[in-house]
């Protein structure tokens, strides 16, 4: 779960019914339908520029925040994601959520994922968004 302060909500990842957000009492869902890398999420974490990095069982993936929310609030119907994987700093493509935190953002804006070969390291950069 990721909690986004400045305005009172929630991102969820689900087991399979993709990435829940919970604002003002309700709650929108965004799925592979609507350009998601996969509905089982282990993990959402936000970078220093606004963007949601989800963790699945496949690598890792970015998607704007700022779509998600047009997502959830019915102005667009769909986001783009970016799927990040060994050539990104990932040390594998394949994640591992088994544990809880299953990633981390330290101090300097760096991501941390655990995967099968170890700790994937992304260094988000300014979108060019």
């Amino acid at each position: 779960m990721y909690r986004g302060f400045r305005r009172n909500h929630f991102w969820l990842g689900t087991n399979g019914g993709g990435l829940a957000r919970f604002r003002d009492g309700r709650f929108s869902v965004a799925t592979i339908k609507q350009g998601l890398f996969d509905d089982t999420i282990f993990q959402v974490l936000e970078d220093n520029q606004g963007n949601l990095w989800i963790e699945f069982e496949r690598g890792v993936f970015r998607v704007n925040k700022g779509q998600l929310n047009n997502l959830a609030d019915a102005k667009t119907n769909s986001v783009d994601s970016f799927h990040y994987g060994k050539a990104d700093g990932m040390k594998s493509a394949e994640c591992t959520g088994n544990n809880q935190p299953a990633g981390w953002k330290t101090r300097d804006g760096r991501l941390w994922f655990p995967t099968i070969e170890g700790r994937g390291d992304c260094r988000p950069a300014p979108s060019k968004q």
